[in-house]
């Protein structure tokens, strides 16, 4: 028997030898005259045939359970063991990974009515049909079967294979039948309980739950350990959970264990990323060679899901120097983007447009629909794509809309496809750029981006509206809230719209201030408003500072420039500060601006 069968039928075994009991309890009803030899004979052939059923000696069942129906075709013993013939037939059909020989099976039991006319046991045909179909991974008829006989029966453990098939199947909406039953009700293995709820776990994502009940029906059933549909589950719980050691030593066990090599695609394919996340290089390029060895990507889909998700690893494909890659993911991004299983090759390339800062393609970019999922269920495989969009996420914070490069690029990310713009990105950085540009474009995006942020832009909006008194009583509300970089330029603002100049002195305190590419603009407009503001205090020597400082801050020497110099040049002479008046003249006489000159002639020689 396979490991699968043994998870279905350990906690039947005690049934059918009940019933064999009973039919021996008949038989010794009768007295030893009328009991036959060859009905005695064929009692014994039958057991031997159901021992060896159980040791998984499938020749050996089949020739004695062949031998108990020759020597008793009329009787209890005859068409018991043609039914079990019919079920040896085929485990060790799937033992030997004969599909035929399955279907062989299927078309033998069928056969039961036929030879015996006054069938006595249709419920026990139809089960062993339910099983191979099983051993098919024909589910639904499987189920069909399973349903039927518990109706008819209202036998648990037609129920219990019903939910077993359905949670195989990947099933999930009859959860609510397993907890209606109980381990102590007739036909019902407790393992099978914990076996079915992991399964039903496993489908709906939740890997935490799962795992505890696969690893409580394993320690029932140490059996399980032989079954490729539980390894493989078991394997892949631990591997959603991050948990690489035991994932990797279970896919490997699975490996082994998969006579159908059922799941060799998929042993490798998690083997892969496994060994990527563990920056087993050398293993995961053996894989990977593996996956694709006379395959073409373009028909396998296994091999194709493996690849659309390699730009995640990009130490991975520099290290190997996968030249190849790149031009092969836009065209697995072209050929499934329509499909659900296409969103990591889509999100691949959205990936490389925001390293290149370049739109890698624009029309696919333009129709793709792109969708935050948790997880891709894909056949058997399931893919966590939240990783893929933090890394997504970090690459565009990377990017600077105050620098004008990034913005571009930014607004044309944007423009090329803004559903999956604002489904992938934080509205917020456009903009921050279109704002800080005087631009009013996208403020109708304002209510996607959260608070605090929304008012400190919203305050923005309003002040490039000029509606003065509103924006700064909405940013003198909002600016203790922010951090970094933002408070600081909240504080500018409000110096420069408010009559709070001291909250200018404030900002120019920032420490790396002129780092910024976005707040290094504001330096020498706020020394200039402070110069003006102890200006009109008269308080000359700190006008002087910041005048000063405006000069040797500001990047453009125009009339204003000019004009600030020529107070200064003033300021000195009426403070009799020679040294800073000196200062003055000698940047005057390298210039033929009227005021420069205006400079050198009043205070110069």
């Amino acid at each position: 028997m396979t490991a699968t069968e043994r998870v279905g039928w350990k906690g039947y075994r005690w049934l059918w030898a009940k019933l064999l009991l009973v039919i021996f309890s008949l038989l010794l009803s009768f007295s030893q005259e009328r009991l036959s030899e060859n009905t005695a004979l064929a009692q014994r052939k039958f057991y031997s045939g159901y021992i060896n059923l159980e040791n998984r000696n499938y020749e050996d069942a089949i020739r004695d359970l062949t031998s108990a129906f020759n020597l008793d075709r009329n009787g209890y013993y005859g068409e018991l063991a043609y039914l079990w013939l019919g079920r040896a037939y085929a485990l060790l059909a799937y033992s030997k990974t004969d599909k035929r020989g399955l279907l062989s099976a299927i078309a033998f039991l069928n056969m039961y009515p036929y030879y015996f006319k006054r069938a006595n046991y249709t419920d026990l045909q139809r089960e062993f049909l339910g099983d191979i179909y099983l051993l098919l991974e024909e589910y639904s008829k499987a189920k069909e079967i399973y349903l039927s006989l518990y109706k008819n029966s209202d036998q648990k453990k037609y129920l219990v294979k019903f939910l077993y098939a359905d949670a195989l199947e990947g099933g999930t909406k009859n959860i609510e039948l397993l907890e209606n039953l109980r381990a102590s009700e007739e036909g019902v293995d407790p393992s099978m309980l914990s076996l079915i709820r992991g399964y039903y776990f496993y489908n709906q994502g939740k890997f935490k739950e799962a795992l505890y009940e696969l690893t409580q029906a394993r320690a029932q059933n140490r059996n399980l350990e032989e079954d490729p549909h539980f390894l493989y589950r078991l394997a892949l719980s631990y591997y959603m959970l991050q948990d690489w050691r035991n994932s990797l030593f279970y896919f490997e066990l699975l490996r082994r264990k998969d006579l159908y090599r059922r799941y060799a695609d998929k042993s490798n394919y998690f083997l892969l990323f496994i060994n990527l996340d563990n920056k087993n290089y050398s293993e995961a390029m053996e894989r990977l060679q593996e996956l694709m060895k006379d395959r073409d990507p373009f028909t396998d889909l296994t091999l194709r899901l493996a690849l659309s998700q390699l730009w995640f690893y990009e130490d991975f494909i520099d290290k190997y120097k996968l030249s190849w890659y790149k031009p092969l993911l836009l065209k697995i991004a072209w050929i499934d983007y329509t499909k659900s299983y296409g969103l990591p090759s889509v999100l691949g390339v959205y990936y490389y447009s925001l390293k290149d800062k370049k739109l890698m393609d624009v029309e696919l970019l333009k129709r793709a629909k792109v969708s935050r999922e948790g997880y891709l269920t894909v056949e058997d495989i399931k893919i966590n794509m939240e990783p893929f969009y933090k890394s997504l996420e970090a690459q565009y914070k990377r990017l600077n809309p105050y620098e004008d490069k990034d913005f571009e690029f930014i607004e044309a990310l944007y423009k090329v496809n803004d559903r999956n713009f604002l489904t992938l990105f934080d509205a917020s950085a456009l903009l921050r750029g279109s704002l800080y540009r005087g631009k009013l474009d996208y403020v109708g995006l304002l209510d996607v981006v959260g608070e605090p942020i929304k008012s400190f832009l919203r305050a923005q909006e309003i002040l490039l509206t000029g509606k003065e008194k509103e924006g700064v009583e909405l940013l003198s509300k909002v600016k203790d809230q922010l951090t970094g970089e933002d408070h600081t330029e909240a504080l500018f603002l409000l110096g420069f719209f408010s009559d709070n100049k001291k909250l200018l002195e404030t900002a120019l305190q920032t420490k790396d201030l002129e780092k910024s590419q976005r707040l290094k603009g504001y330096i020498p407009t706020a020394l200039l408003e402070l110069g003006d503001y102890y200006y009109s205090l008269g308080n000359f020597t700190e006008a002087k500072e910041f005048y000063k400082g405006y000069l040797e801050k500001s990047g453009e020497e125009d009339n204003l420039y000019w004009l600030t110099a020529l107070k200064l040049a003033r300021l000195s002479g009426l403070t009799n500060d020679e040294e800073t008046l000196q200062w003055v003249v000698k940047k005057a006489e390298k210039t033929d601006n009227i005021l420069g000159r205006l400079i050198v002639s009043l205070w110069g020689g």
